[in-house]
């Protein structure tokens, strides 16, 4: 009887029963479709703060590697600056003359030979006002053996004897410490160690002798005053050679280690997408609606092979790795000698007239160097005009023969540098991307960006360190001869080359621009990502 009451009750109502069921249901559909909707927005998001999570890690540590390695390959190319600009050697002949002009009994002892005891040359002999009277200089000092950076300005040693004694006392590691931080990857630590153990090349130079280094003879028959000028050259000339070297290198170490990082992330993702399809097909195979839909398998068999395709154009093997590092042995070994001879045009033009008693003060210095700067950094065109200068000669090896003689010379074996001269390999590929980017008007001005901090730590030191009034307050700065700055210099380029850490190397890497331009390589992927 209640069974017969309660079916005639929904029969009454079956109508708007029937309305308030759809509507239920279909509040049910909205609000779960609105949930998943939201859960694949959280996985979205979460996905997408993973990635930049995982990017942001290894631009970082790709930023780590760069600086490691510029800090190794910094002394093997300073040590063939300053060995093939040999100030130290000239200043030694100078005080050789020097002594063997006095009598027996006055003659300095060795030890206690100095810049800054030997007398300035007569007047009569050069074209340069110079007192009668002897130059004293403010004492200099050496880099310390703790591979700390020392003073310029505060020894009584010969800074001749500092850098020419016993290469116990001076020697200091051609790499650092790797256990003060993150390791390097095996490729980049090969190609490092390659660059730095490879075999001396001879160059001929009218002021160099078989094994690269200044010949006595030619210092022995020139008189003080030549020497006292070439003295004031060279020291210019080294210093400069050292400064935009280093800077060279720091950014086209940027470029090849970024490069190389963005295709290793490149093919990170197409790993994982990889993964992903070979998992949608495991699952859709073990589904009931294979038995149904068998072509959908063979759709996920198409796009897994698309996606290892693409992470197959996108590999950088080992070898190819280590021989596009290598291309740095073209600046570490050879291109920094034209790049010097510029300088040293410069140099000449900027400082021919200017007397070793000239009384200097920091921005007169400033003065000097962005004059030469200006020299170096731009060429002036047929009609007269000038535009900024191309430095992708210096930095790059830019003929077949050239890329093959380097690679040689890298210490690469034959079998592998002939197959990657191809237009079409992976090597080329990493070549031509490297050109572009040195090319292109950023690398420009980040170019200028990093010699401006360049200068800038150069001209702290000398601040610090040479002119001895700088930052007392109420004191005018102390102006001091060009003479007393040539020491000063001369220290600074051993600093850079061996002191660790680097000041000039710690400065670069702190240039916002470089950073910037990093990330821009590193994030120029794609072309490389459907």
């Amino acid at each position: 009887m209640a069974f017969a009451r309660l079916s005639q009750f929904i029969r009454d109502r079956r109508r708007g029963l029937a309305t308030l069921v759809g509507i239920f249901g279909g509040l049910y559909l909205i609000v779960r479709y609105v949930l998943e909707r939201l859960e694949e927005v959280r996985d979205r998001v979460v996905q997408d703060r993973i990635a930049r999570d995982n990017l942001r890690r290894r631009f970082l540590q790709n930023q780590l590697d760069c600086k490691y390695t510029i800090l190794a390959l910094v002394p093997t190319m300073g040590e063939r600056i300053i060995d093939e600009m040999d100030v130290e050697a000239i200043t030694h002949a100078v005080q050789l003359k020097s002594a063997a002009s006095r009598a027996p009994s006055e003659a300095p002892s060795t030890g206690s030979l100095s810049l800054n005891n030997v007398p300035l040359p007569d007047t009569s002999t050069i074209d340069l006002v110079v007192p009668e009277h002897d130059l004293q200089s403010e004492p200099g000092s050496s880099v310390s053996g703790d591979q700390s950076p020392a003073p310029l300005g505060e020894s009584s040693l010969s800074w001749v004897e500092q850098f020419t004694g016993s290469a116990s006392d001076n020697q200091i590691s051609n790499s650092p410490t790797w256990s003060s931080g993150p390791q390097l990857s095996d490729s980049i630590h090969s190609a490092s160690v390659s660059l730095i153990s490879a075999s001396e090349q001879s160059y001929p130079s009218a002021l160099l002798s078989d094994n690269g280094s200044p010949t006595r003879d030619s210092y022995s028959n020139k008189t003080k005053a030549e020497l006292w000028r070439e003295i004031k050259i060279l020291t210019f000339t080294r210093t400069l050679t050292v400064l935009y070297s280093t800077t060279f290198l720091t950014l086209l170490t940027h470029i090849q280690l970024n490069l190389i990082g963005r295709h290793k992330y490149v093919q990170s993702i197409l790993q994982l997408e990889r993964e992903e399809k070979l998992r949608e097909r495991v699952e859709f195979d073990l589904s009931v609606g294979s038995l149904f839909w068998g072509s959908g398998g063979a759709q996920l068999e198409i796009d897994e092979a698309g996606v290892a395709l693409r992470a197959e154009q996108v590999e950088v093997s080992e070898e190819t790795e280590r021989m596009y590092l290598t291309v740095s042995w073209w600046l570490v070994h050879m291109s920094w000698r034209e790049l010097g001879e510029s300088i040293r045009k410069s140099v000449e033009q900027n400082l021919e007239g200017v007397s070793l008693k000239a009384l200097l003060s920091p921005e007169d210095v400033e003065r000097i160097i962005a004059n030469i700067r200006k020299d170096v950094e731009t060429e002036t065109l047929p009609d007269g005009s000038t535009r900024h200068r191309n430095f992708s000669n210096i930095l790059l090896p830019s003929t077949p023969d050239a890329i093959h003689h380097v690679l040689t010379s890298g210490g690469l074996p034959p079998h592998l540098i002939s197959p990657s001269l191809s237009p079409s390999s992976p090597f080329s590929s990493l070549l031509s991307s490297t050109f572009s980017f040195i090319q292109s008007s950023d690398f420009g001005k980040v170019l200028r960006v990093s010699l401006d901090r360049a200068i800038a730590v150069l001209g702290d030191a000398l601040r610090k360190e040479v002119f001895s009034n700088e930052g007392r307050d109420g004191e005018d700065v102390e102006k001091i001869k060009l003479a007393s700055l040539l020491p000063g210099l001369a220290r600074w380029c051993h600093s850079v080359v061996h002191a660790l850490p680097s000041d000039l190397v710690e400065g670069l890497g702190e240039v916002r621009e470089v950073t910037g331009f990093s990330a821009i390589i590193y994030s120029s992927y794609e072309d490389k990502l459907p």
